[in-house]
């Protein structure tokens, strides 16, 4: 349990570069980077597929393998970088924060009440509001392009979510795929999908090669594809295995997290009295929602524990 919660925040750490990425490179637009990012993570995963000793993927495998990095990396990213194009950073930060909460209801276990997340949820989704919630001192766009950047928005939060859960749920029925085979089998699967994107959506060849800031898109598709994707994927797979989908939607408020800590390094600005009290709402919320599920999952141990016992004891007297 605790190596997944491990890995979970580990992911979150790697996930919060990407944030600040673009604005390394504002020469490029957002899809030219994922497109070099995801290219990487599909090299590397297939030289480990190569080399290690990998698990065998069937067709069915393969496809699954493909929906998932689809909806997790390539489609995710393309509605994210379009929302912000339209109606800038604010709106869709505030919108995709809310992915701890679209995962746990989505991910929750039938024996959870919702009595019971409640409390947690209520302070995690404040935490989000008022670490991301900049919506005062911002500029709004107009009202199509609010309208558009919601909705654009809205399908980049559908699209993760979604690969959260079903990720997590066909690890749990697969046991015998390791974590980090299926990480590099997704990461075949991103590099394709993502090559398709570019080749419609991005820069040309040409203009990125002759591009005097070359170094650091390569440097930066290099950062993000072995840190941010491919090493944050298999920690994700290793905590989705341990956790469930349910635990691991709270953890994603790591990358909130480490995504504000990162530029508040960047920008030499120290956090806000406000960030800072949504932030201490975001752990208070994790907490305690985790430790209501772990609470219910022992209280289930002990009663199934229970009623073995006494099986047992009635079926050891009847025979006596």
């Amino acid at each position: 349990m605790i190596a997944g919660v491990l890995a979970g925040v580990a992911s979150g750490a790697l996930w919060g570069l990407v944030f600040i990425a673009p604005t390394l490179l504002p020469g490029h637009w957002f899809i030219d980077l994922a497109a070099g990012r995801f290219m990487v993570y599909g090299t590397l995963s297939l030289i480990a597929l190569i080399v290690g000793r990998r698990t065998p993927l069937t067709a069915s495998h393969a496809t699954v393998a493909l929906g998932l990095s689809i909806l997790g990396f390539t489609a995710f990213y393309v509605f994210l970088a379009c929302a912000i194009d339209t109606s800038g950073s604010t709106l869709p930060t505030l919108i995709v924060g809310m992915l701890p909460v679209s995962v746990m209801v989505c991910g929750k276990s039938r024996h959870l009440r919702w009595s019971q997340l409640l409390p947690g949820l209520a302070a995690t989704l404040l935490g989000i509001v008022l670490t991301t919630g900049r919506l005062t001192s911002a500029p709004l766009a107009p009202v199509t392009d609010v309208t558009k950047g919601i909705q654009l928005s809205v399908a980049a939060l559908a699209c993760w979510t979604a690969f959260a859960v079903l990720n997590a749920r066909w690890l749990a029925r697969h046991p015998e795929m390791s974590a980090m085979d299926w990480a590099h089998w997704l990461g075949i699967g991103a590099a394709a999908s993502s090559a398709f994107v570019w080749l419609f959506c991005g820069s040309s060849a040409k203009s990125l090669l002759h591009s005097p800031q070359l170094g650091t898109f390569a440097a930066l598709a290099l950062l993000t594809g072995i840190g941010s994707t491919w090493l944050a994927t298999i920690c994700w797979n290793i905590a989705s295995r341990r956790l469930g989908p349910s635990r691991c939607g709270q953890l994603i408020v790591s990358e909130t997290m480490f995504a504000l800590l990162y530029g508040c390094l960047w920008t030499a600005h120290f956090p806000t009295p406000m960030q800072i009290f949504g932030s201490t709402l975001f752990m208070m919320g994790v907490l305690v929602t985790l430790r209501t599920q772990w609470s219910t999952r022992d209280a289930q141990l002990r009663h199934v524990t229970d009623t073995s016992r006494s099986a047992r004891i009635s079926e050891a007297r009847s025979i006596e």
